[in-house]
């Protein structure tokens, strides 16, 4: 099949075998001290997406029993009297690329409607330039058999169709800063946001005037003021001399300077805002946790005065946190998804990026003990799984599930399935569900946290 996998045998084979011989340099995460280099280790990406993503934590930080034992209740504390209400949902990357296009996708957000584009201000990460001058697509140097890594970092390039699409779904906030926004250099960063412009929906963290760099963006919905803040920790290494294009926080280094992220908070106070989010697109691909620097950096941020952290980039959904800290004298909460994994993104040889959540909450703004405080609550989760479904004449049939609904799919009388997963991936779905959503992304204790039981 044309999207199905892109990889020979021949490659993932001689990338197992080397993985086999060097399990310390592939088959758990490393530790990341000093600067991050871009295609450090391009043999070790390769294999965590080809092969194996990477199920096992970083040696040293106990983060298993950690997020395993993570309390994410919200509660509105006693004594706190509500007044205005703004609810919101966030998902994570929109690569509309090779079978993502807009004749395989009429019904792409079906199934989820109802949970993620009911919200107040549902979110999403755009990651890919919509430039209409160069190629749809995952632009790259193709990899030969036998090839264990790539040539080029992929150029990501989706259609003003595919954004209309997001854009008419209800989709009210695009964050921009990621590792593909400048794929296509200063013209395609311009003209994306100038697509995002025309359309008159709300987006941070590219600039196409030096006078914007460091600026934050302030929505008022309902109320409610909500700070959009998006920072990307690197280009893929491509260079740019208009680094006043794109807001870059080196959030891989190890330690990592943060000031950028203060002066962003502090200009967010200025403006009033009610409620902080930051949209960090941030760690490594295709590992299941993030890395105790990661974890270490979140608190950071969290104690800048940031109220939600959006974690986005690794294309696998990791655990999330409820982190709660000391405000001079006063206990503040930050929740903090450290990946949200894929999203209307199709990775074939990636088995757990498959599945994926959206999440929702609301942000209630009201007094505790006469102050003004507005603070998340209600937090809910719903698991998804992506669906790109192939026939016998390669037409595509790609949406974003519930994993209730392909979990739930029984064949008719005729033997047939609604939905066309072929049959490694739903003799899979056990495993996606008992080891990948109930083994690391969620606590162990979650009903309360789950929309819908699965």
């Amino acid at each position: 099949m044309k999207y199905a996998n892109q990889i020979a045998k021949e490659t993932i084979d001689k990338l197992s075998a080397m993985a086999d011989a060097d399990p310390e340099r592939f088959k758990k995460p490393h530790h990341q001290v000093g600067p991050f280099k871009p295609r450090d280790d391009t043999e070790f990406w390769c294999y965590k997406c080809w092969v194996n993503q990477l199920e096992v934590p970083e040696d040293g930080y106990d983060l298993k029993p950690f997020f395993e034992n993570m309390d994410l209740h919200f509660d509105l504390p006693e004594g706190f009297v509500p007044e205005k209400t703004l609810s919101l949902s966030h998902a994570s990357d929109l690569m509309a690329v090779d079978c993502i296009n807009d004749d395989y996708t009429p019904h792409i957000f079906d199934d989820i409607r109802d949970f993620y584009l009911t919200a107040d201000l549902p979110t999403a990460n755009l990651e890919s330039c919509v430039y209409t001058e160069a190629p749809f697509g995952r632009n790259q140097p193709p990899v030969k058999p036998g090839e264990t890594k790539t040539k080029a970092s992929p150029r990501m390039n989706t259609s003003t169709g595919m954004l209309d699409k997001f854009v008419n779904a209800g989709i009210k906030y695009f964050s921009m800063a990621n590792n593909h926004c400048f794929d296509y250099d200063e013209v395609g960063l311009i003209a994306t946001y100038n697509e995002l412009e025309k359309r008159g929906v709300a987006h941070s963290g590219t600039n196409i005037r030096p006078e914007d760099y460091g600026s934050v963006l302030v929505m008022e919905m309902n109320g409610i003021k909500v700070a959009q803040l998006s920072s990307t920790f690197d280009i893929n290494g491509r260079e740019c001399n208009t680094p006043w294009m794109i807001d870059r926080v080196g959030y891989c280094d190890n330690p990592a300077n943060i000031d950028f992220i203060k002066m962003q908070v502090r200009k967010a106070k200025e403006q009033g805002a009610d409620l902080i989010i930051l949209h960090a697109h941030w760690g490594w691909e295709f590992e299941m946790y993030p890395r105790g620097c990661t974890v270490e950096l979140g608190h950071k941020l969290a104690e800048l005065g940031i109220d939600v952290i959006v974690g986005t980039h690794p294309h696998v959904t990791q655990p999330m946190e409820k982190y709660i800290w000391n405000d001079n004298g006063t206990e503040r909460q930050t929740l903090i998804f450290y990946s949200l994994g894929d999203f209307v993104s199709y990775h074939p040889v990636s088995h757990n990026s498959r599945v994926t959540f959206v999440a929702r909450y609301n942000a209630v703004k009201g007094k505790l003990n006469g102050e003004d405080r507005t603070l998340v609550t209600d937090l809910q989760i719903l698991p998804l799984y992506i669906l790109a479904a192939a026939d016998e004449n390669e037409d595509y049939d790609f949406r974003v599930l519930r994993l209730s609904t392909v979990l739930n799919d029984k064949p008719d009388e005729n033997g047939k399935y609604q939905y066309g997963l072929c049959d490694w991936e739903r003799e899979d779905l056990p495993r996606i569900r008992e080891k990948i959503l109930h083994g690391i992304i969620l606590p162990k204790k979650c009903d309360y946290l789950l929309a819908e039981q699965v």
